[in-house]
């Protein structure tokens, strides 16, 4: 493919022939037709790609990703932690850490792109992103869909403050959900992975 292509891969219109498409209920083999990124009804084409012995499944949804912070080297331990309070109060100090402030000085696009990248190869094309919106989710060629119509709390604990001040992290709980229309999903980190 010419370089042109590459950079308008999102107005191409592709045909996947052949693939073994998984439903939530069932399995079948046939070509699906690709337009803007989207599927689409059969079309006039730009592309054919055999699938033949691949499978396409559904894109998952990350409910909860810090997309800048994905290059960031993890945090060493030897045991599970107790709950995820736990595991931010050893998070806090390992951000100080030479190879972390290393990773953090990679220019924020590129940490953006990383963490969409890491989403999509492991099969999530729509992430609800716990931090302020970025400029380059607007990108088309941006490798998942951000969700930005929705209110958040990072979870019971952070999202409130310690000594009544300003939250530890993100919005409060109450103040989030609250100001959330009932219209639009509100999204909690409930556990740490």
């Amino acid at each position: 493919m010419s370089g042109a292509s590459v950079v308008n891969a999102a107005n191409t219109r592709v045909l996947l022939h052949g693939a073994t498409i998984v439903h939530h209920d069932s399995v079948d083999a046939r070509s699906v037709t690709i337009d803007g990124g989207a599927v689409a009804a059969r079309t006039a084409i730009d592309m054919k790609i055999d699938l033949r012995d691949h499978l396409i499944f559904p894109g998952l949804i990350n409910a909860h990703d810090h997309l800048q912070l994905n290059s960031i080297p993890p945090l060493p331990h030897d045991a599970p932690f107790l709950n995820s309070y736990a595991w931010i109060d050893a998070f806090e100090p390992h951000l100080q850490s030479a190879e972390v402030v290393a990773a953090r000085q990679v220019p924020t696009d590129a940490r953006h792109w990383h963490g969409g990248l890491k989403n999509v190869l492991a099969g999530a094309t729509t992430v609800a992103h716990h931090d302020p919106q970025h400029v380059i989710f607007d990108e088309p060629a941006f490798p998942v869909r951000v969700l930005t119509e929705f209110g958040w709390s990072h979870s019971l604990g952070l999202g409130d403050s310690r000594d009544g001040g300003t939250p530890r992290y993100g919005p409060s709980v109450r103040e989030s959900f609250c100001a959330t229309p009932s219209d639009l999903p509100w999204v909690i980190h409930l556990a740490e992975g």
